[in-house]
C-alpha cells in the first residue's frame, strides 16, 4: 500500500479511536492505537490471548490496552484490517518502530531502534566490570531511563536467565524500573518482558515485578495517560522513583536530540552543579574548576542531560554503573571537555565503543551505522566502587553494519575490510578527549601553538538573516525586485507569505514568522525607510558575491561590530570555524574583503563560522585587531622593529592554505580554533607570507571579472543583467571526461582537480553553478564560471607553491622548528 493511502486509512482508524475513546486526549489515543496495533500485526494473532493472560501482570497502561481488546472488538479489527496483505515480523519493536516511522516520522520523535546485539555488548560489558568492581546486580536498584520498547530490559533479563536460576531473576529484575514518555512502547515493552519471563517459568508475583512507568524522566512527571484512564500515579511516587531511589545500574539509549520533549529546570541546574549534595555539585560546564567558556555548545542535547542525570543517580552511592548508547560527538567534540573531565573524574572504570557511521566524514567512506541515522555513534560504559582499580579502554570498528554486530556477539567479521583498535583511554588536558585519533606527542606540539582566538583581540560569528532567500540575491536589480514584490502594497500579508514563504518553519507561528519577527510588521516598517540605500555586497559562499538588503528589520542577527569592520576602506577578514565535521581534507578557511555570511564554509546548523577582521573601527579611528602580545612575540623572535600587520594576516592565510598543516593536524582542526605556528626567521616568514597575500588576493575578488592586477580589485556585480545567450535550464552541472556541462552545447574545459575543489563542505564548482541553475540564472553563467575557474586554478597554483616553499625549507617540522609560542596554551 502506498505511504498515503495509509496515512489515509490510518487517520480514518484514528477518528474512530477517538470517538471510542473520548476520555483520550490527541496523543494517548494515538499512542494506544500504536500499540494495539502493533500487537495485532505480529504474524501469530496468539499475541493478542497471551498478552490477555499476561494482563494482571503489567502496569494500569497495560491492563488498560488488555481491556480494550477484550471489550472492543470493532477497534481490533479495524487493526487487523489497516493492512492486511503485509507480512510482519514476529518483532513488536521492529512493528512499532515502523509505524511510528510511517504514521509521524522516526526523526520527530527521536526514537530508533537499538540493533540486539548492541545492547547484549553494552550489559555484558557493564555486568563484567561490576563483577571486577566488586559486586552483584543483586544488589542494585536498576534504572532505564529511556526505555522505549524494552531492548535493554529483555536483554539483561536474557543475560541474567544464562547465569542464574529463575528464582534469582525474578529477584533481581524486582528492582528494575522502565520509564518511557511513550504509552505505547511502554506495553510493548511489558508485553516482550512478560512474555519472555513466563516462557522460561521464572516465577513472577506481585509486588516482586519490574515497574514500568510513562513518565518524563527528567522532570520526574508521570504521563497524562494516567489519569485519563482513571489511574493516576501521584507525582510523589514518581518523584521517589525518579529522585529518591538509590539507583546504582542505569541502562538505555536515550534520545539524541535536542528538542523531542521538555526537560525542566531541574535537569538544567544539574547539569550546570547546581543541585544538591556533592553529586548535585558536578557541572558539565567546568573543567577543573574553570568555565568551559563555549559561546555555543551542545550540552542541551537529551542524551547529555539523561548521561548527567544517570551520573547523578550512580554517584550519590558508594557503588554505580551507568551504560549507555549516545551520539559519538561526546567522545571529541569541544563542547563536551567538561562532561568528559567529570566521567574521567568520577568513574575509574571505562570501556568506550565508538562505531562510526557517521556519514558526514569523508574520511571514513564505506563505513556503516548501526542506526539509520547521519550521526556516528558510541558505546560508555563506566563503573565506580570502593575497590575498583583503574581501568579505561577505547574501541574503534569501522565498517560494515554486520560485521559492527557480530563483534558486540564476540564474533569473527566476515568482510577483511573490518578495522577495530584498542587504545587507552588517557585524561589528557585541556580537552580530555576519549577517541585519540592522534598520538599524544603530536597533540602536545599543536597545543604549543597560538591559538587563533590569542592573536585576534575581537571576533564575531558570521551575520545570520535567517531568511537567505528574501533578502540575498545575486544581482542588486534582481534583489530590489524581489523587496517591491514584498512591500507591494496592493499585496495582503498573506499573500506575500504564500510567495516568499510557503513552507512554514514552526507550528506556533504563521509561515515567515518567528519569535522576534513578524511579517507584517516588517513590511510596515520598512516601506518608511530609504531601503534601496540600504543594499551592500556580502560574500555568501566561496567566489560568490551578493546583494544583502542590510536592514535590521530583515536580519535576524546582523553582528553590527563586524559589520562596521568590514565598511574599513582595504579591510580583510580570515572566517574559520572551532568545530567542523571530520574529513579527508580539512578546508574551513576564508579570506574576505567584504561582509561575510553564515553559511560561507558550511551551510547547515551545525556550528559557527567565525570571523577575524583584520581593522576594527574606533573613535579615534582603524585600529590593528591582532593583539599587542602577539605582535610583541614576533617581532622579539625576529628581531625586528615594526612588523605590517597585513604581511602577518598573509602569514596565517599561508599556514592555513598549506597541505602538510592541514593533514598534520587535520583531527585537531576539526575540534577548536586553529593553532598558528611561526617560521624561524622574517625573512622566512615573508616569503612565505608573499604566497598568502595571493591566496588572500584570490579569495577577496569574488566578484566576478578578470583577476586583479598588481593585486587588488574595484567591485563587479555579478550575474547581474547581460547581453550573453542564456543557456537552456539545465536540473544542476554534469562534469564527464575533463569538461563541466552547463547546458545543451554549453561545455567548458575544467580539470577533475578544478572540480572537486572544496572550501569547506562546498564543492565550489558544483555549488556556483547549481545555485544559479536552480534558481534559473543562465544569464552570463558560462562567463561567470569561467572566472570562478580562473581563480580556483589560481588557488590551486598558490596552495602547490606553498608546499614546494615547504619542502624547499625541510618540511613543516624545519621551517617552523614545531616551537609555537613555547609555551603551554590552556584554553
Amino acid at each position: 500500500m502506498p505511504p498515503t493511502d495509509f496515512k489515509l486509512r490510518w487517520s480514518e482508524l484514528h477518528q474512530e479511536f477517538k470517538a471510542r475513546l473520548p476520555a483520550l486526549d490527541e496523543g494517548n489515543a494515538r499512542e494506544i492505537q500504536l500499540a494495539i496495533s502493533t500487537l495485532v500485526r505480529m504474524k501469530n494473532r496468539d499475541t493478542l490471548t497471551r498478552m490477555m493472560e499476561l494482563a494482571p501482570l503489567g502496569d494500569p497502561v497495560f491492563q488498560f490496552v488488555c481491556r480494550l481488546i477484550d471489550q472492543e472488538p470493532q477497534l481490533i479489527q479495524a487493526c487487523d484490517r489497516l493492512l492486511p496483505e503485509t507480512r510482519y515480523p514476529d518483532d513488536s519493536a521492529s512493528i512499532l518502530m515502523e509505524l511510528i516511522q510511517l504514521t509521524q516520522g522516526r526523526k520527530e520523535l527521536g526514537v530508533f531502534y537499538t540493533p540486539r546485539p548492541l545492547a547484549r555488548s553494552v550489559i555484558q560489558t557493564a555486568l563484567q566490570q561490576m563483577d571486577e568492581s566488586g559486586w552483584e546486580p543483586g544488589e542494585a536498584q536498576i534504572l532505564e531511563p529511556s526505555a522505549g520498547t524494552g531492548i535493554f530490559s529483555s536483554e539483561f533479563s536474557r543475560i541474567l536467565l544464562e547465569r542464574k536460576d529463575p528464582g534469582q531473576v525474578a529477584r533481581i529484575l524486582s528492582h528494575l524500573t522502565c520509564v518511557d514518555l511513550s504509552p505505547a512502547a511502554m506495553v510493548v515493552a511489558q508485553y516482550r518482558l512478560l512474555s519472555l519471563l513466563t516462557k522460561e517459568q521464572v516465577p513472577l508475583d506481585r509486588p516482586e515485578l519490574p515497574r514500568f512507568l510513562v513518565a518524563n524522566t527528567l522532570t520526574a512527571e508521570p504521563g497524562s495517560i494516567y489519569d485519563q484512564i482513571g489511574t493516576d500515579p501521584s507525582t510523589v511516587t514518581v518523584r521517589q522513583l525518579l529522585r529518591e531511589e538509590p539507583t546504582q545500574l542505569v541502562l538505555g539509549n536515550p534520545p539524541f536530540g535536542s528538542l523531542t520533549q521538555p526537560t525542566g529546570a531541574w535537569i538544567k541546574k544539574l547539569l550546570h552543579g547546581e543541585g544538591e549534595g556533592a553529586a548535585g555539585r558536578v557541572s558539565y560546564y567546568e573543567v577543573n574548576g574553570e568555565p568551559v567558556g563555549q559561546r555555543k555548545s551542545w550540552l542541551h542535547d537529551l542524551y547529555v542531560q539523561f548521561v548527567r542525570y544517570a551520573q547523578w543517580l550512580t554517584q550519590r552511592q558508594p557503588q554505580g554503573c551507568l551504560a549507555m548508547v549516545l551520539n559519538a560527538g561526546f567522545l571529541s567534540n569541544l563542547s563536551f571537555r567538561g562532561m568528559r573531565f567529570q566521567l574521567l573524574k568520577a568513574f575509574p572504570v571505562m570501556e568506550i565503543a565508538d562505531f562510526g557511521g557517521d556519514l558526514r566524514n569523508e574520511r571514513e567512506a564505506g563505513d556503516e551505522n548501526l542506526f539509520r541515522i547521519e550521526t556516528g555513534i558510541a558505546t560508555l560504559v563506566a563503573t565506580r566502587s570502593p575497590v575498583a582499580k583503574e581501568k579505561r579502554v577505547y574501541h574503534q570498528l569501522r565498517g560494515s553494519a554486520e560485521d559492527k554486530k557480530r563483534w558486540c556477539e564476540q564474533q569473527a567479521p566476515r568482510k577483511e575490510s573490518f578495522r577495530t583498535n584498542r587504545r587507552k583511554v588517557e585524561a589528557v588536558p585541556p580537552a580530555y578527549r576519549f577517541d585519540f585519533i592522534v598520538p599524544s606527542a603530536l597533540l602536545s606540539a599543536y597545543q604549543r601553538g597560538w591559538s587563533i582566538e590569542e592573536i585576534f583581540l575581537q571576533k564575531w560569528s558570521a551575520p545570520v538573516t535567517a531568511r537567505d532567500h528574501l533578502v540575498i540575491d545575486s544581482s542588486r536589480e534582481k534583489l530590489i525586485d524581489k523587496i517591491h514584490s514584498f512591500l507591494d502594497p496592493e499585496k495582503t500579508d498573506d499573500q506575500v507569505r504564500k510567495a516568499f514563504f510557503p513552507r512554514p518553519r514552526s507550528k506556533r507561528y504563521p509561515p515567515g514568522d518567528s519569535r522576534g519577527w513578524k511579517l507584517g510588521e516588517a513590511r510596515y516598517q520598512l516601506r518608511k525607510l530609504p531601503w534601496q540605500e540600504m543594499i551592500q555586497s556580502c560574500d555568501y559562499r566561496p567566489f560568490d558575491r551578493r546583494y544583502v538588503l542590510w536592514s535590521p528589520l530583515m536580519i535576524d542577527w546582523p553582528r553590527s561590530g563586524l559589520a562596521d569592520a568590514m565598511k574599513l576602506p582595504g579591510n580583510y577578514c580570515l572566517v574559520a570555524r572551532k568545530q567542523a565535521p571530520p574529513g579527508l581534507h580539512y578546508s574551513y578557511f576564508w579570506s574576505s574583503s567584504s561582509l561575510p555570511m553564515d553559511g560561507i564554509l558550511r551551510s547547515d546548523n551545525r556550528g559557527n563560522e567565525y570571523c577575524f577582521p583584520l581593522w576594527v573601527p574606533q573613535d579615534s579611528g582603524p585600529v590593528c585587531n591582532l593583539s599587542d602580545h602577539f605582535l610583541d612575540s614576533l617581532r622579539s623572535s625576529w628581531g625586528i622593529q615594526s612588523i605590517d600587520p597585513l604581511m602577518v594576516y598573509d602569514l596565517l592565510i599561508a599556514l592555513f592554505h598549506s597541505h602538510q598543516y592541514r593533514t598534520r593536524f587535520g583531527p585537531l582542526l576539526s575540534t577548536d580554533f586553529p593553532r598558528v605556528f611561526i617560521p624561524s626567521t622574517f625573512q622566512i616568514a615573508s616569503d612565505f607570507a608573499a604566497i598568502g597575500g595571493s591566496i588572500r588576493r584570490t579569495q577577496s575578488c569574488s566578484e566576478t571579472g578578470p583577476l586583479p592586477e598588481n593585486g587588488e580589485s574595484g567591485p563587479i556585480p555579478i550575474s547581474g543583467p547581460g547581453t550573453a545567450s542564456r543557456i537552456p535550464m539545465f536540473q544542476k552541472p554534469a562534469y564527464r571526461d575533463g569538461e563541466l556541462e552547463l547546458g545543451p552545447g554549453e561545455k567548458l574545459p575544467i580539470s577533475e582537480a578544478m572540480w572537486n575543489f572544496r572550501i569547506g563542505s562546498h564543492q565550489v564548482l558544483r555549488k556556483f553553478c547549481g545555485n544559479r541553475l536552480k534558481s534559473d540564472q543562465h544569464a552570463k553563467l558560462k562567463e561567470d564560471t569561467e572566472q570562478v575557474g580562473q581563480r580556483i586554478r589560481s588557488m590551486l597554483e598558490c596552495c602547490e607553491r606553498l608546499d614546494q616553499f615547504v619542502e624547499t625549507q625541510g618540511g613543516f617540522r624545519a621551517l617552523f622548528e614545531m616551537r609555537g609560542t613555547e609555551h603551554a596554551v590552556t584554553p
